[in-house]
């Protein structure tokens, strides 16, 4: 039984396709989306030449970027309001007689 192993130069090409996909501003990604429409009949093969990338490859990496994306703002929602009940003013008392009467 032969196996299709991933080897080091995949790994890196996807490592790399990944960062850069990833780190693409909103720009960016509006004009990958505008050019996408512009096309008359849009396959996977057509390559981006000012972006390094083809649009199957934006599209399974933006797709798969786009789900942690949602999952950091969830974590980071759970840990801001972690860290917000942790650090909100407590009351203490202080042994002080005058606040009670």
């Amino acid at each position: 039984m032969e196996r299709d192993l991933l080897t080091y130069p995949t790994w890196e090409r996807y490592a790399v396709l990944s960062h850069a996909i990833s780190n693409l501003s909103i720009g960016e990604r509006r004009q990958v989306f505008q050019l996408t429409r512009s096309l008359e009949e849009p396959s996977g093969d057509v390559f981006f030449p000012s972006f390094g990338f083809s649009l199957s490859e934006f599209a399974v990496w933006y797709t798969l970027g786009d789900n942690r994306r949602r999952e950091r703002k969830r974590s980071r929602g759970k840990a801001a309001a972690w860290q917000k009940k942790s650090l909100s003013p407590r009351k203490h008392s202080h042994g002080d007689d005058r606040a009670h009467g």
